[in-house]
């Protein structure tokens, strides 16, 4: 790639004639800058006017670009241009600054800006820094278009603002900080202070995401509506008469307002699990403001009341037991939500007790306790699960209902993110869906130990309102190999369906004896059956059976029935088994 600094010396020779010519075709009217340069209409109000060339010797600028560019007076022609791109690359930034004088001549320069879609040039008018490369050759032809255009316009608005727009105000300083509100002030600009009519305080969150503006025609000013616990910056620009006379921010002020105490929540108050088991405890921790900085959290337990809560960590026995995290799950507007987790591996007797989480930051602290109890009750379903029924009952879009599969409970949450699945506008249709497919299982603590974020908890407990928005989905889709591996986790505990279901008696009579392969891992059996009537099937009627075997007494005769088996366990059940169909017979006489 050819650069600005290697062209050869024939282009330095005719290049900048080429092109000006280039520049200039076509157009109508007179091009170019006053060869004798601007007229100092300013004369008779010296004070106001800075040395810029002085400026630019202070800050070690070489002399050809101080006679090029540092005199306001003189902008360079549309040849000088070319040397001045070409020479003076490292010293735009000072020669900026001085022709800025702490003045904010950009609004002026916007205004008259013409000829070139990239004003890249304009950083001289607000004293910043160039954003250009002026090594490479397409940005440094757009530079020497931008300054041939404008450099004429720039140097008119710096003599008019010379005039006109006063200095930055200076000594910025905190009078009071509060939880919602600063208080500060400063002193007027230390020369041109009959130029300022007001002041304008400009207060932005350090993550940007806040912004306050204020105006004061006096050196103080109270801002409210700010967010607790946040790192704010505070500059403030000294106005003059008109929208375009104003000066530079003044130096950059940096307050923290006072935060709040945590608020705790748990993710569940009482919990149950069985010996063997794995669970996690969770406590959501909300943070006001939007200072990022990780609680301190200190799990502890106790088994009665008569006793004081003992920290888990000053157990090192137990030490492989249990393992405690925290990681951030969401940011919101004006507060983070965190979340800390107990995971409690392989439990035991031992571990069922009333846990402690207690949070502590700079501010406060908060705790909520958590009950965890060992489960003794297998949930019975009311019915066998039926995705599609499910999907049916909760009213799903037409379009929407491939997602249902039958009696399957795994949820598709891959395909959930693809476009076709977007295209039917299936996202608003989400919740019903994976209430359908959660059924009576949450997967919640599986997900809170893998750090799934606040947006996607819906997809492993359905509780909470589920992503919707693109933004939300793209969030999701790091953590749906998470949710899945939890949602493999819990049915890997859950028992197989049963199958081989048949009749034990060849003549079905009153009552009917049903048998099945044992399950491995099952602690029940729940047998479901109904009469099939033409065009109709009744509700299900249900029996349980600690056996592979059931009785069914007092069937009506003459009669079809449907029989499905489930294998449950603590964990949870299984799918149905493949359907029995059978038919009474006529009693004997």
């Amino acid at each position: 790639m050819t650069t600005a600094s290697g062209l050869c010396p024939l282009y330095r020779s005719i290049g900048p004639i080429i092109f000006w010519l280039l520049l200039t075709r076509g157009s109508t009217g007179t091009f170019g800058v006053n060869g004798r340069g601007l007229t100092d209409s300013s004369k008779g109000n010296q004070g106001c006017i800075p040395d810029t060339t002085k400026c630019c010797q202070s800050k070690g600028v070489s002399q050809l670009c101080i006679k090029k560019l540092c005199d306001y007076r003189r902008p360079p022609n549309e040849f000088e241009v070319f040397e001045v791109a070409s020479e003076c690359p490292h010293s735009l930034t000072a020669i900026a600054s001085c022709l800025a004088d702490q003045r904010d001549h950009m609004p002026c320069c916007s205004r008259r800006a013409k000829g070139a879609d990239d004003l890249l040039c304009l950083h001289l008018c607000n004293g910043s820094k160039a954003t250009v490369d002026l090594n490479r050759w397409e940005e440094y032809k757009a530079y020497v278009a931008c300054l041939s255009f404008n450099i004429q316009p720039m140097y008119q608005c710096f003599a008019e603002g010379y005039r006109k727009s006063p200095h930055p105000p200076v000594n910025v300083t905190t009078v009071s900080v509060g939880h919602r509100s600063a208080s500060v002030q400063w002193r007027p600009p230390l020369v041109l202070t009959h130029l300022v009519k007001k002041y304008r305080v400009q207060c932005r969150s350090s993550d940007m995401l806040f912004r306050k503006e204020g105006q004061t025609s006096s050196t103080s000013l109270l801002i409210d509506g700010l967010l607790p616990n946040t790192k704010y910056s505070v500059t403030i620009v000294a106005e003059g008469d008109g929208p375009s006379a104003r000066s530079l921010p003044s130096d950059e002020l940096t307050i923290v307002t006072k935060g709040l105490s945590p608020e705790v929540e748990a993710y569940q108050e009482d919990m149950e699990t069985a010996d063997g088991f794995t669970q996690t405890l969770a406590c959501r921790i909300k943070v006001h403001g939007r200072r990022k900085s990780t609680p301190a959290v200190q799990w502890a337990r106790r088994w009665t009341k008569s006793e004081d809560f003992q920290p888990i960590a000053s157990q090192p026995d137990r030490s492989k037991s249990y393992f405690a995290d925290v990681f951030l799950s969401s940011v919101e507007t004006s507060w983070l939500l965190y979340t800390a987790t107990l995971t409690v591996y392989s439990v035991r007797s031992a571990d069922y007790a009333l846990y402690r989480c207690l949070v502590r930051t700079a501010d406060g602290e908060d705790s909520k306790e958590i009950r965890l109890r060992p489960l003794h009750t297998i949930h019975i379903p009311k019915s066998p699960p039926n995705i599609t029924k499910c999907c049916l009952k909760e009213q799903l879009e037409g379009t929407c209902l491939a997602t249902c599969k039958g009696s399957n409970l795994d949820l598709d949450f891959a395909g959930l993110f693809l476009a076709e699945f977007q295209a039917h506008k299936c996202s608003n249709e989400l919740s019903k869906m994976v209430h359908c497919s959660l059924g009576s299982i949450s997967y919640g603590p599986c997900c809170l130990r893998r750090k799934v974020p606040q947006v996607c908890m819906a997809l492993c407990d359905g509780t909470l309102k589920l992503p919707t928005t693109a933004d939300s989905y793209a969030t999701c889709l790091p953590y749906l190999s998470s949710v899945m591996e939890c949602h493999m986790e819990s049915r890997a505990l859950i028992p197989s369906p049963p199958d081989n279901l048949r009749l034990v008696t060849d003549s079905p009579s009153s009552p009917v004896i049903i048998e099945w392969s044992e399950v491995v891992g099952a602690k029940l059996y729940i047998v479901y059956y109904r009469i099939l009537e033409e065009g109709e099937r009744d509700e299900w009627e249900k029996k349980t059976s600690t056996a592979n075997v059931i009785v069914l007494n007092r069937l009506p005769q003459q009669t079809r029935f449907e029989v499905v088996v489930l294998a449950a366990s603590l964990a949870g059940s299984s799918e149905p088994s493949r359907s029995l169909f059978f038919s009474t017979m006529p009693k004997n006489n």
